[in-house]
């Protein structure tokens, strides 16, 4: 009988610490001794700018924070589509990560009107956007539409097409040639407008679509495009420059709420740091990736910049007629 009580006893005991070492993990750093682990997601490669910004950004965290705080970083879509990541930062499965804008347009519309054909025309005007006051009121935006906190405006760059059947001198090369696109609406216009079909489909499902004929190219930056082997399936890249992609830096909602406003200041200064060391990267890999790929036999090509603009033009009317993405438009217009 003293043997099956103090069985009992012990089952019992068991039980209780396990139960007690179930804690939230995501804790407020200041109720707890233990570091906080956060996991950060994104789809590219680790040669990639977005990767080597995160790890800057995870590198000013920790030293900012005493250890309270890690960054783990999970590239090439390990955690998901960007889709799938940002879905999972507001449902906290996934505690940050950066994306392209056209994912994070679904929750706020209005933002989508930042990738509008032309409106960006270089990285001078670019940086004077969006880490600039119009780029603290979009990440305002984001953040109360969103139900994130979004970080800061990052860099995609400047978009040109990869195809693997022909060479695309002009845009009239591009009529009857299925483009892969983003999930988003703005994209798919811009590439129906200069001739081609587009076919939105995630960026980790491109590669595979065109090898097996499915398709015929894709829309992507140089960097991407060189990072990510592309030039092993596509001889061909025009240089289009249609449209200039952000990108954004967004966490879970109730993580940040959770923070000290001493942590708070620490996580904007790493973002920030963050962002200038990824566009530096970007624009740096931009011109290497453009030789790296002349290099290994695939032409490229720039496509005569009136000739885009004029074939875009009819996006912006088609797409944008509410107020808020008028009046943001005029903001980036007059910046």
């Amino acid at each position: 009988m003293r043997k099956k009580f103090l069985s009992v006893i012990l089952f019992f005991t068991v039980i209780s610490l396990n139960f007690s070492g179930c804690g939230n993990t995501k804790q407020s750093a200041d109720n707890s001794d233990e570091q906080i682990v956060l996991k950060f997601g994104h789809v590219a490669a680790l040669t990639e700018p977005y990767h080597l910004g995160l790890v800057k950004m995870a590198e000013l965290v920790e030293e900012g924070t005493d250890g309270r705080y890690r960054i783990e970083i999970y590239p090439s879509a390990q955690l998901g589509g960007e889709r799938d990541l940002v879905e999972g930062v507001k449902l906290g499965s996934v505690d940050g990560c950066l994306t392209a804008c056209a994912p994070i347009s679904n929750f706020s519309p209005s933002i989508a009107a930042i990738e509008l054909p032309g409106l960006i025309n270089d990285y001078d005007q670019a940086d004077r956007v969006f880490m600039g006051e119009i780029g603290q009121e979009i990440c305002d935006t984001i953040s109360q539409d969103a139900k994130v906190k979004a970080l800061g405006i990052w860099e995609d760059g400047f978009t040109c097409i990869a195809t693997s059947k022909k060479q695309v001198n002009s845009l009239e090369d591009l009529k009857g040639l299925k483009i892969r696109t983003m999930e988003s609406q703005i994209h798919q216009m811009a590439i129906k407008s200069m001739g081609a079909d587009p076919v939105p489909m995630a960026w980790g499902e491109a590669y595979t679509a065109v090898q097996q004929g499915a398709l015929d190219g894709l829309v992507n930056g140089l960097v991407p495009i060189y990072a990510q082997k592309v030039g092993e399936i596509c001889k061909y890249i025009a240089v289009t420059n249609h449209i200039y992609s952000p990108a954004v830096l967004i966490m879970n909602q109730d993580i940040w709420e959770q923070m000290s406003e001493e942590d708070k200041k620490v996580f904007e200064f790493a973002a920030k740091e963050a962002n200038l060391t990824e566009r530096k990267l970007n624009r740096e890999n931009e011109e290497e990736a453009r030789k790296k790929l002349a290099e290994e036999g695939v032409s490229v090509v720039d496509i005569d910049k009136e000739e885009v603009q004029k074939a875009v033009f009819g996006v912006e009317d088609e797409l944008f007629k509410d107020k808020e993405s008028k009046e943001l438009i005029d903001k980036i217009r007059n910046s």
